[in-house]
């Protein structure tokens, strides 16, 4: 029987995605490792698959990133486009192409992914996934490794932090773990404060901004 302060969840499932061929060897160390101390506190790990409907997930994403980035980014396309990375301006120009009604269908089918994996995790339930493909490369152009892994997570916007599990000759394997989100907040009413009305001032002092 565990004790009052026990926080182990009731039940982890270990999802690898449709994208599992591009688990490197060092996520793949570090899931097993996890699943393996997960397992010694008594904790039990199921291996769950998706269904078939979350291939489309990273298509998905790609629409509503791209559309959004040539939103936000556009006019430096137009302005300064030679001295743009080049991803960030095929992304420009890929999101150019995305039409409204294309745009509506992906936010709507986010809306769905995420209340799917609502769904399979209760309140007392979690996914272990790998955080990234492998270890982060060498400090350059190229950034800090591929997004794909964490795609769906982005996408669906569900507590999804990433946590180092041992090293792998050099940088250090990690792990995802999503969890429920929570009941939702209600929206504060009344109207929003000003810069000014949210200053405030300390006793016996000037005005500080939070």
């Amino acid at each position: 029987a565990g004790s009052d302060n026990d926080v182990t969840p009731r039940c982890i499932y270990r999802v690898e995605g449709n994208l599992r061929q591009c688990i490197e060897l060092a996520s793949r160390n570090a899931l097993e490792r996890a699943q393996a101390a997960l397992e010694s506190t008594g904790a039990g790990v199921f291996a769950r698959e998706l269904p078939s409907e979350f291939n489309e997930a990273e298509a998905c994403l790609d629409i509503i990133l791209s559309r959004d980035i040539a939103a936000n980014h556009g006019a430096d396309r137009e302005r300064a486009g030679d001295q743009l990375n080049p991803k960030l301006r095929d992304l420009v120009d890929r999101g150019r192409k995305v039409s409204d009604e294309q745009y509506a269908s992906a936010i709507d089918r986010a809306r769905h992914y995420r209340a799917s994996l609502v769904r399979l995790l209760d309140d007392d339930a979690i996914i272990l996934a790998p955080a990234t493909d492998g270890v982060a490369p060498p400090i350059g152009i190229e950034g800090t490794g591929s997004p794909r892994l964490q795609g769906l997570y982005t996408l669906t916007a569900l507590p999804a932090p990433a946590v180092p599990f041992g090293y792998s000759q050099g940088p250090p394997g990690g792990v995802r773990t999503l969890s429920h989100p929570g009941p939702a907040v209600p929206r504060r009413s009344g109207p929003r404060r000003t810069p000014r009305q949210r200053e405030r001032k300390p006793p016996g002092g000037n005005a500080t901004r939070r």
